[in-house]
């Protein structure tokens, strides 16, 4: 049996953007909720996604990672954490600096949590 959709949303309080966190996405479900036009072919090519987009209802910057439940390992948290984390840059405007990374560490730190306690602890996969 197929779970249905469930959306977890965080306004960044220091950024003009939203992120999100879908598990399990349909590709109705991403149409209705989403500005962007989202295949089912793309979902189910991958085991997670990150995109950027704004919700139809309030016309909010988003940046979303979708994925299946079965994807809910640590290492597909963290390398969907760092896309997030780079489109969040890109969006704002905000180059990638190696020697002045602190600001980037600490956005990626919000989004893994952001994404570890949407989906609880307990629930991720080995």
């Amino acid at each position: 049996m197929k779970s249905n959709p469930i959306i977890y949303t965080k306004k960044l309080a220091i950024y003009p953007i939203s992120i999100a966190l879908v598990l399990n996405a349909t590709e109705k479900f991403m149409n209705e909720t989403f500005t962007d036009v989202y295949n089912q072919d793309i979902i189910k090519d991958f085991e997670a996604l990150v995109g950027t987009s704004q919700f139809r209802n309030d016309s909010r910057n988003v940046v979303v990672c979708y994925t299946v439940e079965k994807s809910l390992t640590i290492g597909v948290i963290a390398h969907e954490a760092v896309h997030m984390t780079n489109r969040i840059f890109n969006w704002i405007g905000q180059d990638l600096d190696i020697k002045k990374d602190e600001c980037y560490a600490y956005l990626l730190e919000h989004i893994v949590e952001f994404l570890v306690e949407s989906i609880g602890f307990n629930k991720l996969k080995k």
